[in-house]
C-alpha cells in the first residue's frame, strides 16, 4: 500500500474517532401523560370544517364558548359531553401511543353507527398542564371537528 493510500486511512480513523469521542448518549424522556390529564378539561378552540362543499374539505381554528366538557379520574371512569347524552364510562390511556379508548356505557351514534367504543389521541400537554390538545375519533375527511384544545378547570 502506498503513503497515500495510508494517510487517508489514518485521516479517516483520526476523524471517526473524534466523532465517536465527542457522540454524547442522548436519552430523549417520554412524558408519562397518565397522570398529568387526570382531571376536569373543558374544549376552549375547535379546529373546524369551514366548507364541505370543497374537497378536500377546508379546515380552521376557532374559539369556542361553553364547549364540552371531559373529565378523567384516577379509577380510570370518565364524564365527556362531547356525545351527546351517553356520557360516562371507563377508559384505558396507553402511555406509549397518547391513546385514549373510552368504553360508554350505552350506545351512541357516531358517523351513522350505533357504538360503545371510541379511541382518541392527547397531542400535547400544555406548560403548567394548564392546557391539553385531542384529536377526535372520526370515521372520514368530513368529520366537523378534529381537534380541539382544552383548559384546565379544577
Amino acid at each position: 500500500m502506498n503513503t497515500v493510500g495510508l494517510t487517508k486511512i489514518a485521516c479517516l480513523l483520526t476523524v471517526f474517532c473524534l466523532i465517536s469521542s465527542c457522540a454524547q448518549d442522548v436519552t430523549i424522556e417520554r412524558i408519562d401523560l397518565s397522570e398529568i390529564i387526570i382531571g376536569k378539561w373543558v374544549q376552549t378552540r375547535s379546529f373546524d370544517m369551514i366548507d364541505a362543499s370543497k374537497d378536500p374539505p377546508p379546515y380552521d381554528w376557532f374559539n369556542v364558548e361553553n364547549g364540552f366538557t371531559l373529565e378523567l379520574t384516577s379509577d380510570d371512569s370518565f364524564v365527556y359531553t362531547r356525545y351527546g347524552s351517553c356520557m360516562t364510562g371507563t377508559y384505558f390511556f396507553d402511555s406509549e401511543l397518547h391513546r385514549i379508548d373510552f368504553f360508554f356505557d350505552c350506545e351512541f351514534d357516531f358517523d351513522g353507527k350505533r357504538v360503545t367504543e371510541l379511541t382518541e389521541y392527547i397531542d400535547d400537554v400544555g406548560s403548567n398542564n394548564s392546557t391539553l390538545s385531542i384529536t377526535h375519533a372520526y370515521e372520514s375527511s368530513r368529520e366537523k371537528n378534529i381537534f380541539s384544545y382544552f383548559r384546565r378547570i379544577d
